[in-house]
């Protein structure tokens, strides 16, 4: 099984004690300040996949920055929540952080409660918690399963236009396969499945066509924006989690519309190509962005949202 290493540069007792087990719910870090995170509260990470861990300044340096960066780099866009927790000053960590410039998040938590409800008695030591808050794994520093963690990735939640519709919530034990269904993003299932009139039914269901309506009324507006590549891709998500709904099968005609029409095709591959050159500008790969970019300036996207928008990120990049 392939592992990710994350430094060990001290270790007192053993971490095997008694705590926080797998399969437990997870201690959230009491943040003091967080560096690097889109949340101010961990309660904030829900549907996330989140490995926690824990070091100190003075003894993690950057090596272990270098090992985080890496998973972080990785896995992020998957729906990981990567968090360095340390006990230390806040001015101590302030200044690591500028020292080592990591890209995942660190906190501050000067309590060291969730450190010590698992409880672990060595820096670094580490837990991976699934999007529903349990933990999956813990353990020493050195590594984090990467098998493992790909299995939490699978049912994380992410955003984008082609970020799969998953649903991560409670229910109660018998709507297991409901809650599976709605964690896969099978959502015309698991509204067969909740058919019922119970409030956890009616509540699930809510969150179900909410963010089916959310999408195509997102995928609308960026067709009347012009934004073919967008709102296909957001259609083609629908149609894909929600076939035989009302949702699904407008996303379905919709799809079949642009494939009919030849200036929307023209659209749709330009966009395919533009979004490669906008994820390289966010790589700061801009040798790559610019030959990409360049492939859209030809007569085939003359006239085209598309061919417009490379020229204006073409001008950026000079």
């Amino acid at each position: 099984m392939r592992a990710f290493p994350i430094l060990v540069l001290l270790t007192t007792v053993s971490w095997a004690q008694p705590g926080v087990k797998v399969g437990d719910v997870a201690t959230l870090p009491e943040a003091e300040r967080i560096w690097n995170g889109a949340f101010n509260h961990f309660d904030q990470t829900w549907g996330k996949a989140v490995v926690y861990v824990w070091f100190v300044p003075e003894l993690q340096a950057r090596k272990f920055v270098n090992k985080l960066n890496q998973v972080h780099d990785r896995y992020h866009g998957q729906g990981l929540v990567l968090a360095a927790i340390s006990h230390r000053e806040e001015a101590e960590i302030e200044k690591w952080v500028r020292r080592h410039r990591p890209r995942f998040t660190v906190v501050c938590e000067p309590s060291n409660l969730s450190m010590g409800s698992y409880p672990f008695m060595q820096w670094p030591s580490a837990a991976l918690v699934s999007p529903r808050g349990r933990v999956m794994w813990k353990g020493g520093g050195d590594r984090v399963p990467e098998a493992r963690l790909k299995v939490a990735l699978k049912t994380a939640v992410t955003y984008g236009p082609a970020a799969p519709l998953r649903i991560v919530v409670d229910l109660p034990k018998a709507h297991g396969r409901a809650q599976g269904a709605l964690e896969r993003g099978q959502l015309a299932k698991a509204l067969e499945l909740l058919a019922g009139d119970t409030d956890a039914e009616q509540q699930a269901r809510g969150l179900v066509t909410g963010l089916l309506q959310e999408k195509v009324v997102e995928a609308r507006d960026a067709e009347k924006q012009g934004r073919f590549h967008t709102a296909s891709r957001i259609f083609g998500r629908v149609s894909q989690h929600a076939p035989g709904t009302r949702w699904g099968e407008e996303a379905k005609k919709a799809l079949a519309r642009y494939r009919l029409d030849p200036k929307i095709r023209r659209e749709l591959k330009g966009g395919a190509v533009l979004v490669k050159a906008e994820e390289a500008m966010a790589d700061r790969d801009w040798k790559r962005a610019g030959k990409l970019l360049k492939k859209l300036i030809v007569r085939e996207y003359e006239g085209t949202r598309v061919r417009a928008r490379a020229e204006e990120l073409l001008r950026k990049l000079k």
